[in-house]
């Protein structure tokens, strides 16, 4: 894990496909410390490709997920990848990519999308952001 500054990060991002969502409700100081402190933990960690639920390596969503638990807010209930919708062709091809076939992923394996994350009911969006 590394620090990505906002700007690098937007200007990375897909045209249509960067959001920024806040908490509805503001978090204690305790709280933030609390999340922010964990989270700074973890730079320097490397990125998870196969999505486990451990602590040794984290992916993206699983990051934003764990800082906010850290702070005292459960964003979303974590899924399996059972729940997921595996059979379009592109989600395949990562599939064997990844794991070599989709019998070798650990369907019980708890973990959390980015959409997961965006549809939590306890976010709003923030309005866009000026370039």
């Amino acid at each position: 894990m590394k620090i990505t500054p906002l700007e690098e990060f937007r200007q990375r991002s897909l045209p249509g496909t960067f959001e920024v969502r806040r908490l509805k409700e503001q978090l204690s100081a305790a709280a933030i410390e609390a999340g922010k402190a964990w989270g700074t933990q973890q730079v320097g960690l490397n990125y998870d490709p196969h999505f486990r639920w451990d602590d040794q390596t984290l992916y993206c969503s699983e990051l934003v997920w764990k800082v906010f638990k850290k702070a005292g807010v459960e964003l979303c209930p974590t899924k399996r990848f059972r729940d997921y919708e595996l059979e379009a062709p592109e989600v395949k091809k990562v599939i064997e990519k990844r794991y070599g076939s989709a019998d070798k992923m650990p369907q019980d394996e708890p973990v959390v999308s980015p959409g997961d994350l965006a549809d939590s009911p306890l976010l709003v969006p923030v309005p866009k952001l000026s370039k």
